[in-house]
């Protein structure tokens, strides 16, 4: 087995952060490496950062956009917000209020006449549309589960 030496990492010209010697872009802060150059704009809606979001899952996540759910952490009011989808490690939504990365959160939803509840921590918060009533997309990291939010996931097929 290969081991990783400090000769297979370059450091990010923005950010500084390390990252592997073949990648195209930062992980961190997603500045193309070998140009210093920022990216050019940012995503102008929810469905380009939940494409740009995508590119970097490790666990599909399956869209299920029909469900609303309630959403609270320590400093976040409890608020309805709307599933954007949802995978086995974690669930994205779409809400009006701000989420602190970091944050631990509680939800709740009831689904197919049954209730779930989570818990977990706020990974991502990207606000997108107009100033007055912008919509963030909250990407929460699971805890627990119970019962297993997973359960709504269709069963994976041997590929």
């Amino acid at each position: 087995m290969r081991s990783l030496s400090t000769r297979d990492y370059g450091h990010c010209p923005n950010c500084g952060a390390p990252n592997l010697r073949h990648r195209r872009d930062c992980y961190v802060c997603h500045t193309p490496l070998g140009t210093g150059e920022r990216p050019s704009q940012p995503p102008d809606s929810v469905d380009s950062l939940s494409a740009m979001l995508d590119n970097h899952r490790r666990v599909a996540r399956i869209d299920v956009p029909t469900y609303s759910l309630i959403l609270e952490g320590d400093n976040i009011p409890r608020h309805e917000a709307r599933f954007r989808n949802i995978g086995a490690n974690g669930v994205g939504v779409l809400t009006t209020v701000p989420c602190p990365i970091g944050e631990n959160v509680q939800v709740e939803a009831v689904i197919q006449g049954r209730t779930y509840r989570a818990g977990g921590i706020v990974r991502h918060c990207s606000a997108s549309g107009d100033a007055p009533r912008p919509v963030y997309l909250v990407g929460i990291h699971f805890v627990y589960s119970v019962p297993p939010l997973s359960l709504l996931l269709p069963p994976r097929t041997a590929a």
